[in-house]
């Protein structure tokens, strides 16, 4: 039987001032870019995959820091809120904060400029979203696009 507590050097002792190689040397990438002002459809699912990897990396923070100092932005269509909004309902996350930001939608008529406009800011559900007053974190958790 071994004694627990002796211990065994493991491996070779290294040489002081000796270069260390690196194990797995990274190549440097260029990422191929988008055109300004171009768009690109996603799939949720693999937005979740992206943020999970980011996260998986213990980068989730730097990103998040980083994507809110460059004020990104995500466009979502309603069908997919109203599916989150649904999926948080259905699932009973709405007493987290964020639950309740997704599941209570705060939004303002559209504005009265014109007749037509406000028939189609109405039809497609484009609204302003504002943060209530009553609301104690004053988060506004996106906007909708008019039309």
């Amino acid at each position: 039987m071994k004694n627990p507590t002796r211990t065994r050097a493991k491996g070779r002792a290294k040489a002081s001032g000796r270069k260390q190689n690196a194990l797995n040397p990274v190549e440097k990438v260029i990422p191929t870019y988008l055109p300004p002002k171009a768009s690109f459809v996603m799939g949720l699912h693999d937005v979740i995959k992206v943020v999970k990897m980011i996260e998986q990396h213990d980068q989730l923070v730097s990103f998040t820091r980083k994507m809110k100092n460059e004020k990104a932005e995500v466009r979502i269509s309603a069908h997919t809120v109203n599916l989150v909004k649904d999926f948080v309902a259905e699932k009973k996350l709405h007493k987290n904060a964020i639950g309740k930001h997704i599941v209570n939608a705060r939004h303002k008529g559209p504005p009265a400029d014109t007749e037509i406009r406000t028939s189609i800011a109405v039809a497609t559900g484009a609204v302003d979203s504002k943060g209530r007053d009553d609301d104690p974190n004053q988060c506004i958790m996106g906007h909708v696009e008019r039309v």
